[in-house]
């Protein structure tokens, strides 16, 4: 089911639905609250921080472990968007934390806190987890990028989660086959599984591929067509790169705040700046380093 609220597409998964009644039956309704009510306080510290820095919330899908936001970082500089994708792992610490000092101070020792503070406090180490689509993973995918380049540091990612793929997925079935009905590590391999080949970064890394196939095309045939692009100085370049055609050779016309032309940039220059520099670089910063 889809429903819309403002610019936000709201998904609701079918087994969201039928997994209510087997929550009730099973009798554990009142942790599975508890455990909703904390992913969605996670996800919400995502959406308000990214609200504050002017990001939006593009959709939001309700699951039966909780929410996903899918939120615009396009024009986000790379501190914002590490602070976006850093707020939820907190906020499961600050309540982790709460919750336990209320454990320990309360009288009562209610044990209901006790499992609160210990859910939250795996929320947030599960999610740090730096593989993606986690939130760990996002965080080292932008620290990379500035360090590395984009193209480097996506090989160590998706380094980084096959081999989590491998150890997850082969200590669940180890589990398993040693008696031990706990799928919780062979479900956490599926899942890295299933989202292996998901993301925007994969995206952004095939529309990058094709630019450096057609270059290879165009030195072969010698010939190719072209299109232009006019871009203001203060876009960014990844913003830029999804723009391009797969099946034209791109001059972009730089401008001012003005309007004034400051230089004609190719796609080459565009690319062998991503391959070395983060992707949140604005063609003024790109415009220095080709002046200097």
């Amino acid at each position: 089911m889809k429903i819309r609220i403002r610019h936000t597409d709201i998904h609701i998964s079918a087994f969201f639905i039928a997994v209510i009644p087997l929550v009730v039956i099973s009798g554990s309704y009142a942790q599975f609250i508890l455990a909703y009510i904390s992913i969605i306080l996670h996800e919400l510290a995502h959406m308000a921080t990214a609200a504050i820095y002017g990001c939006r919330t593009v959709s939001l899908r309700v699951l039966p472990v909780g929410l996903s936001a899918d939120i615009d970082t396009e024009n986000c500089r790379r501190k914002e968007k590490l602070a976006i994708y850093s707020s939820g792992p907190a906020v499961s610490f600050f309540l982790s934390a709460a919750a336990y000092l209320a454990y320990i101070l309360l009288s009562e020792n209610l044990q209901y806190l006790y499992f609160i503070s210990l859910l939250n406090f795996c929320l947030a180490v599960f999610n740090l987890i730096p593989a993606l689509p986690l939130d760990g993973g996002k965080i080292l995918q932008e620290i990379l990028n500035d360090s590395i380049g984009l193209i480097t540091a996506a090989k160590y990612i998706r380094a980084i989660a096959l081999l989590l793929c491998i150890i997850a997925t082969g200590a669940g079935v180890y589990q398993i086959l040693a008696g031990n009905l706990n799928f919780s590590l062979f479900i956490m391999g599926l899942y890295f599984i299933v989202f292996f080949n998901t993301g925007k970064m994969e995206a952004s890394l095939m529309n990058i591929k094709q630019l450096l196939y057609r270059r290879q095309r165009l030195l072969n045939k010698g010939i190719y067509q072209a299109r232009d692009l006019v871009v203001l100085k203060g876009m960014r370049l990844g913003a830029v790169i999804k723009a391009l055609d797969y099946d034209r050779f791109h001059f972009i016309y730089l401008l001012d705040e003005d309007l004034k032309l400051l230089r004609i940039i190719t796609e080459n220059e565009i690319i062998d700046c991503m391959l070395k520099h983060p992707g949140d670089m604005t063609f003024e910063e790109l415009l220095k380093l080709l002046e200097a």
